[in-house]
């Protein structure tokens, strides 16, 4: 998306609405929970984790993460600032960066968050994808950090689906 007026408008605008329409529209679906015992432990170790969500559930997972200290990783682009600042309504904070834009010192920045103990979210799938298949970067910086990588997954009995 081009920066211009409209843009700005957008990016300072649409974040805030969109955490208010997913904080209300979450708040009204009913949720079961499996695996919850996998996360406490892995909580209880005293080690950061690395989460990984495909890139389909941003939105849901941010919400439903939303009481855990973590830092996300979002792409570096124009379009990733809306993820950025969507992250940051719901009380992440955020490092910037992709394969193909400031990768190299996101992981830096990565790794010294995860030295710190602070708990990372990546889109296992990538900011480019294909949808769906594991991309390299958080085995990648779980081997480089020494932190287990955590799957997180969800799915829902009816849904509407953008292809974007």
């Amino acid at each position: 998306m081009k920066k211009g007026t409209t843009y700005n408008i957008l990016i300072r605008v649409a974040p805030p609405l969109v955490a208010i329409i997913t904080r209300i529209w979450f708040f009204t679906c009913r949720k079961k929970i499996h695996g919850q015992e996998f996360k406490e432990q892995m909580l209880a170790q005293d080690k950061s984790i690395i989460a990984t969500i495909w890139h389909y559930s941003v939105i849901y997972s941010v919400f439903h993460l939303r009481k855990e200290r973590a830092a996300l990783l979002v792409s570096a682009s124009s379009d990733g600032e809306f993820i950025a600042r969507l992250a940051r309504c719901f009380n992440f904070s955020t490092v910037r960066g992709s394969r193909n834009r400031r990768g190299l010192r996101a992981l830096k920045e990565l790794v010294a968050l995860v030295d710190q103990k602070t708990n990372i979210g990546i889109v296992a799938d990538g900011s480019k994808g294909p949808p769906l298949v594991v991309q390299s970067g958080a085995i990648y910086l779980a081997s480089r950090a020494g932190a287990p990588i955590m799957p997180i997954v969800w799915s829902c009995s009816g849904y509407i689906r953008f292809n974007s």
